[in-house]
């Protein structure tokens, strides 16, 4: 037990350590729900968050992940009052930890926050690492709380969102047929959740055309992707519950994958993720990015109909990325900081 509380309002509670392939049913339903009430404190009017983001969140890719649910109560459990999932990167970026933590709207400012901070921190201290991040709203709650825990801003994202009924059915179709792109010896190819094993390794190389977007202070390393870290991605995305759209520029007389978009759909949800978006140094300034997104679109509504509106985010000093996207009707919702300290 971890005795927590402010004056006129003691409380105690049991930190335990979660593996989502062992938790049963319950407790992952129970944490989804507490995510959606938090969300819905902390964000109204957003939509809800989806399964694959609350309950798909502990489960780890590449990475590894740790989870501690916060719980009032006596040894017999209690109600999720906070938790904290911990992400620890391989490969390149073995110095790096990244956390997401949660606390109840009725129970903060009690220290269970801290509490949970502190487990984390511990676990990425004895596991090597120097680098400590997450992100949190602008302003929010979020912010104030890791500010106190002597964290500082590293990076400012803007958060956009594109409603369906607001997109140029017409100017998309045209941008999809490479209207303002010059797409002579390229193709669009197209895959749901697994590459086709003749692209994937293009593809990975394609991946590592995200090693030069603008990090701020963020000490992210280069990676080279493989197609071995391609598959371990993408059945990550699947056991999470989402659907991983992709598409890719091809360059025909090589089979070089020059760009490429990718949208996570959830099922249990009508907001698309918007993710990378990519083009490779040497096809720069022929405008595939704009090319991909559109008929990234057009697509979507033919085989996600369900889908109403796509989230994205964008370093503010990405003025490329985020001039394709005003083209494509996206509007700015809110800024979002990436917060760091430095561990060791």
């Amino acid at each position: 037990m971890v005795p927590v509380g402010r004056r006129g309002y003691p409380l105690k509670v049991r930190i335990d350590a979660i593996d989502p392939d062992t938790a049963g049913a319950a407790d992952l339903d129970a944490w989804h729900e507490f995510c959606v009430a938090t969300d819905r404190f902390d964000y109204p009017g957003e939509p809800d968050p989806p399964r694959a983001s609350t309950v798909g969140g502990l489960i780890a890719g590449e990475d590894r992940r740790l989870t501690w649910f916060a719980r009032s109560g006596g040894d017999g459990g209690g109600e999720i009052v906070g938790g904290i999932t911990l992400m620890l990167t391989g490969y390149e970026n073995t110095h790096y930890a990244e956390f997401d933590v949660r606390v109840r709207p009725a129970d903060r400012r009690a220290g269970i926050g801290r509490a949970l901070f502190e487990r984390a921190r511990a676990a990425a201290v004895a596991d090597g690492r120097t680098e400590f991040e997450t992100w949190a709203q602008a302003g929010g709650p979020g912010a104030a709380f890791v500010e106190a825990m002597g964290m500082r801003p590293a990076l400012e994202e803007i958060r956009r969102v594109l409603r369906v009924s607001d997109v140029d059915v017409e100017a998309v179709a045209e941008l999809a047929a490479g209207a303002a792109s010059r797409p002579d010896g390229f193709d669009l190819v197209r895959w749901i959740d697994h590459c086709p094993d003749e692209w994937l390794e293009a593809y990975a190389a394609a991946i590592d055309g995200m090693n030069d977007v603008p990090l701020g202070d963020i000490d992210w390393r280069p990676v080279t992707t493989t197609g071995k870290r391609v598959r371990m991605l993408e059945d990550a995305a699947v056991r999470r519950g989402s659907r991983r759209h992709v598409v890719a520029v091809r360059e025909r007389s090589t089979g070089a994958i020059a760009g490429f978009t990718q949208v996570f759909v959830s099922p249990d949800t009508p907001r698309a993720a918007q993710e990378e978006t990519t083009v490779l140094g040497p096809y720069r300034g022929r405008g595939f990015g704009l090319w991909l997104k559109a008929d990234m679109l057009r697509w979507l509504s033919e085989v996600e109909p369900r889908v109403s509106e796509y989230q994205t985010w964008n370093a503010a000093e990405n003025r490329h990325m985020i001039a394709v996207n005003e083209r494509l009707g996206y509007h700015v919702v809110d800024p979002w900081q990436a917060w760091k300290l430095v561990l060791g």
